[in-house]
């Protein structure tokens, strides 16, 4: 029980970072393309 839930929370950290990467690729691009479009 106590492995499989240290497994859980493990992977549904990597999902989090994952994510927050993921999220702030799409955030920088988005940046980037302003930048581009307004100068």
């Amino acid at each position: 029980m106590m492995t499989s839930y240290k497994i859980i929370k493990k992977s549904s950290k990597s999902a989090v970072v994952f994510a927050v990467k993921n999220i702030n690729a799409k955030f920088l691009s988005s940046l980037e393309f302003l930048f581009k479009s307004n100068f």
